[in-house]
């Protein structure tokens, strides 16, 4: 699986539903606004920050399993290491993929 690279301009809010204003990036534009070669394995996006700014902040994509949020029992579905009792919405294996673009550190960058 090859990865990608994305500009997210904004969202906006359809019928409840959040809609993101995402735009393919170039590997070689990615890499210049990064400052360093990007992993062409993962997905990458350049996500606004929530500052005055604005100043686009990049993010990997990170993704984990958890118990499916249709047959769990639990309430609290990001801590439970658990799994559902299987439904049609996790093709009855109790578990669910989910992913999110979390900051990227990187490696050189002062802690």
């Amino acid at each position: 699986m090859s990865g990608s690279v994305i500009m997210r301009n904004g969202h906006e809010v359809v019928d409840g539903n959040i809609i993101y204003n995402d735009r393919a990036m170039t590997w070689e534009e990615a890499d210049k606004r990064a400052g360093f070669r990007l992993d062409r394995r993962k997905a990458w996006a350049f996500i606004p920050r929530d500052d005055d700014l604005g100043i686009p902040e990049l993010c990997e994509q990170v993704s984990f399993s958890t118990e499916c949020s249709g047959c769990a029992d639990s309430e609290d579905f990001y801590s439970s290491t658990g799994k559902g009792s299987g439904c049609s919405e996790c093709g009855y294996t109790g578990r669910s993929r989910r992913c999110y673009f979390v900051p990227h550190v990187h490696a050189g960058d002062p802690a």
